[in-house]
């Protein structure tokens, strides 16, 4: 996080890029990852070494880092759209749905996407047997 901050000062594109750090998203033994928004360009064992690479080349130039893309360990494959993963892509997140989505530090960015908005609805909509009836 300190490199990618430092980068984006250096560059002048501090305000125009925001970085997020997020939870684990489930595919920890190739962290560091890193999935770049809105497109999805999906990096993994990510150093700090790496920043002032991916900074020019995806975020200003919108081309991929080839060596940090995900390969597959049945095609040898790269794939660079976290959706188009196997781990990803056989998943329908339901519990975990924002993980890697938010960060799990900050209660606003929860709220902005959403979060207590069914205990907003219980304690003001609803009587205690409509919530008990939910399902």
């Amino acid at each position: 996080m300190d490199a990618f901050k430092r980068e984006l000062h250096e560059r002048g594109l501090e305000g125009k890029i925001a970085i997020k750090k997020t939870g684990c998203r489930g595919f920890c033994e190739n962290g560091p990852v890193m999935a770049i928004a809105p497109e999805e360009t999906f990096y993994n064992l990510v150093e700090p070494q790496d920043v002032r690479e991916i900074v020019s080349k995806t975020l200003v130039d919108g081309s991929p880092v080839e060596r940090l893309l995900y390969v597959d360990p049945d095609t040898r494959k790269k794939i660079r759209f976290e959706k188009d993963i196997p781990f990803f892509s056989k998943q329908q997140r339901r519990v975990l749905g924002n993980c890697g989505q938010i960060d799990p530090t900050d209660i606003t960015d929860y709220i902005a996407s959403g979060g207590y908005q069914a205990l907003l609805k219980a304690l003001i909509n609803m009587t205690p047997e409509q919530v008990i009836d939910v399902e």
